[in-house]
């Protein structure tokens, strides 16, 4: 395993070894802390912007982490610093919503592989419709499919598995493997409870969420109550 020392350059993807199981056991708790820093470096470099610290706090176990754009850091849960590829990846997620938050605030220097000025604005518009009106409480598949998360959840999976540092690692393929399968669950899940239509129909909720709460409450309740009694039937 290559020293601390010797991977701080921005875009040397020795900094992945540190994750593989055996090593990030035998990492101590300020080390791991600082590998995922350089990750936070180097995933900025590739998107084209500065990088921003991350800071541990003690959070609820079931919490991974967040982006905090009033503050500009990221946010991860020291009890999760044992899990390596989980940590790995909400250190890749959160900075990608530090990257869709600088393009939604008309950075120009993120995302500028995108050169149909159309496209861009439909992403703009989207990303600052649903920044605006973020969801996390009605149910877990509106949340997930948010056009931000949707957006981030599928970059870094993608990132993840283009990863040819850890791809040799059978717990890492494990891992992935098991993202997969939950991505696909919940998926299955929306379908069952709001049909195959799904996207169009958790946009529809989000939207009227937007000027009526209680109405989106409601109409979730439909949903859900004529799935239980498709089930039953």
């Amino acid at each position: 395993m290559a020293r601390i020392g010797e991977v701080w350059m921005n875009s040397d993807k020795r900094v992945y070894k540190f994750f593989k199981t055996k090593n990030w056991n035998s990492l101590d708790t300020n080390t791991k802390k600082t590998v995922l820093q350089q990750i936070e470096n180097q995933q900025a470099l590739k998107q084209n912007r500065q990088p921003i610290p991350i800071v541990f706090e003690q959070l609820e176990m079931n919490q991974l982490g967040a982006y905090s754009p009033t503050n500009q850091k990221i946010v991860l849960n020291e009890n999760q610093l044992r899990n390596n590829y989980q940590c790995l990846e909400t250190v890749i997620h959160e900075g990608y919503h530090r990257e869709q938050h600088l393009f939604e605030k008309g950075d120009p220097s993120v995302l500028n592989w995108i050169n149909n000025p159309e496209l861009e604005n439909e992403i703009k518009r989207l990303w600052q419709e649903n920044m605006n009106n973020y969801s996390h409480l009605r149910s877990y598949e509106e949340y997930f499919f948010q056009p931000i998360e949707l957006d981030v959840v599928e970059r870094t999976y993608q990132e993840m598995v283009w990863n040819n540092e850890l791809y040799s690692e059978p717990d890492y393929i494990n891992y992935l493997s098991q993202k997969s399968d939950y991505i696909k669950d919940i998926r299955t899940e929306a379908t069952k409870v709001y049909g195959v239509d799904y996207m169009e129909r958790l946009t529809g909720l989000r939207e009227i969420g937007q000027n009526n709460p209680h109405q989106a409450e409601i109409r979730e309740k439909q949903y859900r109550k004529e799935q239980e009694r498709y089930e039953r039937s």
